[in-house]
């Protein structure tokens, strides 16, 4: 059964595979890892701003759209 007839290119199929294949595989990562890896709680002291000019680049960038 060539698939290229039915209207879908076989590179298009290989992609779509890939991805359902690489979304369950990333899945069964994070589950494992959440069930098997250890977990350390973390402590926050104080926040400081790393960058001064955070706000601003974030406003320029807001604006263009």
């Amino acid at each position: 059964m060539n698939l290229y007839l039915l209207g879908i290119p076989t590179v298009v199929l290989f992609w779509l595979v890939l991805f359902i294949a690489l979304i369950i595989v990333s899945n069964m990562i994070i589950k494992f890892a959440k069930n098997n890896l250890e977990t350390m709680p973390i402590e926050i002291r104080s926040v400081a701003q790393a960058d001064k000019e955070v706000a601003a680049f974030l406003i320029a960038y807001i604006l263009l759209f």
